[in-house]
């Protein structure tokens, strides 16, 4: 299954995009988060880890939108927003509500970039500030192999 793979700043800017294929994934670790969206563990979810980093998951998701956060050793590492279609709009509020949150909290400008962005299915990335790089690096593939699992339950293509 092809998606996008977008990463957000904490103003809403875009900053990388990466055209992904979940073929081109490592299953094994696609299966750990369809396992875990199949368990119904849905709210909350401890993510085997192959790094010194103990890492939960806290999820929500409905129809095809989703919003994912992790954390690494209790410490927020980054917030996702899923979307398997344009048809989301509750989410995608919600998720620009949390940037302007955001920004309100360290006087910053709130962006829209994000919002113009139309393939689907697509993931926003938005890594919050931390200063542990392997934490922040291991995240971000497993949110790459958690989008893969919520796509391709959505469309059933595994």
């Amino acid at each position: 299954m092809i998606f996008h793979d977008y990463t957000v700043t904490a103003t809403g800017e875009l900053y990388s995009y990466r055209y992904q294929e979940s073929n081109d994934l490592v299953d094994a670790a696609v299966t750990v988060f369809a396992e875990i969206l199949e368990s119904g563990q849905a709210w909350r979810a401890a993510v085997p880890s192959p790094g010194r980093a103990r890492v939960e998951l806290h999820w929500t998701a409905e129809g095809g939108a989703a919003v994912a956060t992790f954390y690494a050793d209790g410490a927020l590492v980054t917030t996702s927003l899923l979307l398997a279609s344009a048809e989301s709009s509750e989410a995608r509020t919600a998720f620009q509500s949390m940037i302007e949150g955001y920004c309100r909290a360290v006087a910053l400008e709130p962006c829209r970039e994000w919002q113009a962005v139309e393939g689907y299915p697509v993931i926003f990335s938005l890594p919050w500030p931390t200063e542990d790089r392997e934490s922040m690096e291991l995240v971000a593939d497993m949110e790459t192999c958690l989008a893969a699992a919520f796509f391709e339950r959505t469309f059933s293509t595994r």
